[in-house]
């Protein structure tokens, strides 16, 4: 069985290969045939008994295919079938990340040619001072970017959901990775290279212009850990609760639920405290009623009190 569907049943299958020029770019035809059909160049004469299998995938690159099969017998018109691996990311790129501005045809050419690849919980997707050639799409699971500091100690700057990219610094200024980047669950990732990257953007500014924008957004609150550090641990906890909920809170009728599966040795690290100062102050705004803890999420019920116990901190 092909991993991309049964081929027609004959004997003494060999495989040759052309090119084919189509909209997302160069593609190879691979063709699985009778060893005695005849192939110089072209698709003329192939039939469904010559043929075992039409597969089309990236010259370069790991495939995201288009699987192509004889619409009759007898002759090589063809109807295209878009891979659902290749349109389940097509579809996600338009609804969850930045790229939804641009068109089909752009879509169609990341997807082409990136590739995804998958994580286990604690694995290192990249680590600092890796070659900054690529962007990569969070498209399942979490991911925290974090560093280590003078005293060997794990510094967490931002978490990553899906929907969030990666490596735009890289991408942009062609240095090396400034971080270390580690799946916090079971992650999907949609790497694509700075080189088929780059043209998509310079031929759609708007998309360049958001990156921009989202980089300004991490630099912005990159300051504010560092200005937050000097806080009183209360403070401290109450302005990194609310920067989360700005960045990955959901709104419902019962609060602002933080829509991250932290430990609290992982939110000590974002925060600058140890574990234990991060339990005795969550435990006292649950006392409190500011906020709620279910399982290992946070919930901002009362966010005017967390708001006025940050604020305490910037007026004294």
């Amino acid at each position: 069985m092909h991993p991309f569907g049964k081929p027609l049943l004959c004997g003494g299958p060999r495989a040759s290969t052309t090119h084919a020029a189509r909209g997302d770019g160069e593609r190879e035809i691979l063709l699985l045939g009778h060893k005695r059909a005849g192939y110089e160049g072209g698709t003329r004469g192939v039939t469904a008994r010559s043929i075992c299998f039409l597969f089309c995938a990236p010259v370069r690159h790991r495939p995201n295919p288009v699987i192509m099969v004889p619409s009759r017998v007898g002759s090589m018109a063809m109807t295209t079938h878009p891979h659902p691996k290749a349109e389940r990311l097509v579809s996600f790129l338009k609804s969850h990340t930045f790229f939804g501005g641009l068109p089909d045809a752009a879509l169609n050419t990341l997807v082409a040619r990136g590739h995804t690849r998958r994580y286990k919980k604690g694995e290192t997707i990249f680590r600092r001072g890796d070659p900054g050639d690529r962007l990569t799409v969070i498209v399942s699971g979490r991911i925290k970017i974090a560093n280590v500091n003078a005293d060997a100690k794990e510094v967490v700057l931002n978490f990553l959901e899906p929907g969030d990219i990666n490596g735009e610094i890289a991408v942009l200024d062609g240095n090396e990775r400034s971080a270390n980047a580690i799946a916090l669950e079971d992650s999907e990732i949609l790497v694509i290279l700075a080189r088929d990257l780059m043209p998509v953007l310079t031929a759609h500014p708007q998309a360049m212009l958001e990156i921009m924008q989202i980089l300004c957004q991490r630099l912005r609150a990159i300051s504010a850990i560092v200005e937050d550090s000097t806080l009183a641990m209360r403070s401290r906890v109450a302005k990194g609760l609310l920067r989360l909920a700005h960045q990955h809170g959901r709104t419902g009728k019962d609060g602002v639920r933080l829509n991250l599966t932290l430990s609290q040795n992982d939110l000590g690290k974002y925060l600058g405290l140890s574990r234990e100062n991060v339990s005795r102050q969550l435990r006292q705004l649950k006392d409190t009623n500011v906020i709620r803890i279910e399982g290992s999420q946070i919930v901002i019920s009362n966010e005017a009190s967390l708001a006025a116990i940050a604020e305490s901190a910037s007026s004294n």
